[in-house]
């Protein structure tokens, strides 16, 4: 199913039936199933993608949380393994990608 985010189009799997046009809706990934991908990237098939800028990285022992700031303001968390070769400074531009099987549509 498209989603239409304001800002962005994502395609998320949705096999519950038909939902109204102009249905708001929120879409979930699990940190961990996300990545950090150089700003303009070209997402490959199955792979959705959203442009932000990055914020702080938050060592947490064994995973590291990456803050990313999505281009409607909203903070995204994207946990890492620590050690994993992210040399980000704060404000640079990223996207966050995830697979499409890995997200869910939740209706409000």
């Amino acid at each position: 199913m498209r989603v239409d985010l304001g800002w962005g189009i994502i395609i998320v799997p949705y096999r519950d039936g038909k939902i109204e046009k102009e249905t708001v809706v929120s879409v979930s990934v699990r940190c961990e199933l996300l990545d950090l991908l150089p700003s303009g990237m070209i997402s490959e098939t199955g792979v959705e993608s959203l442009e932000g800028s990055y914020g702080k990285a938050v060592y947490l022992g064994l995973t590291t949380s990456h803050m990313v700031t999505l281009e409607n303001r909203l903070e995204v968390n994207v946990r890492k393994l620590s050690g994993s070769a992210v040399d980000l400074e704060s404000g640079a531009p990223v996207q966050i990608g995830w697979k499409q099987q890995n997200s869910r549509l939740l209706l409000r």
